[in-house]
């Protein structure tokens, strides 16, 4: 399987065979740059649900009530737009390591978001089977994120930089195993 497909099982699987898959592809030699394979951060497959969970999230919050505008309604919709937003920009940086810290980013907007949803769910501003439909969908998400961190890391603790560091080394090791 070539590299990019294995990121693209990568990013839609995010557990079970495809975390398989990805520590056998580890152990071969990838560009620091696997990432740019892709033309867009529009075709990773993380990108995409995510910009399906902030339509989502505006669809949500359009039946808050008003006096929520500027206070919880707006926080929730920041959480949800900045998932893609910073798939987007990480995706724009200058390599591998700053993606990864982006995709972090990201994945602390799903924990963000998460919470304001379950809060969302205690004074009744949103109906419980609404919300847990999309917690299932911020569980999914964050799992995409947090397999293709992995994949990153490991792939930068095999491709060396240029003075032979390693570009995974602000990377938590807990996110560097398997």
């Amino acid at each position: 399987m070539s590299d990019v497909a294995t990121l693209r099982h990568c990013d839609v699987a995010g557990t079970g065979n495809a975390h398989s898959e990805i520590c056998a592809l580890s152990t071969q030699s990838v560009s620091i740059a696997a990432h740019m394979a892709f033309k867009s951060y529009k075709d990773l497959n993380v990108w995409q649900p995510g910009m399906g969970l902030s339509v989502a999230v505006y669809q949500l919050t359009s039946s808050f009530p008003r006096s929520e505008l500027f206070g919880l309604t707006t926080q929730i919709r920041r959480a949800a737009s900045s998932i893609a937003a910073n798939i987007a920009e990480g995706w724009g940086r200058e390599g591998t390591k700053e993606f990864i810290q982006f995709l972090r980013v990201a994945q602390s907007g799903c924990s963000e978001l998460e919470t304001h949803l379950i809060l969302s769910q205690r004074p009744g501003f949103s109906p419980p089977i609404s919300s847990d439909k999309m917690l299932v969908r911020i569980e999914n998400i964050s799992k995409m994120l947090r397999s293709l961190i992995r994949y990153l890391c490991k792939q930068n603790l095999v491709a060396k930089t240029r003075n032979n560091a390693s570009l995974c080394r602000n990377v938590p090791m807990s996110l560097c195993r398997s």
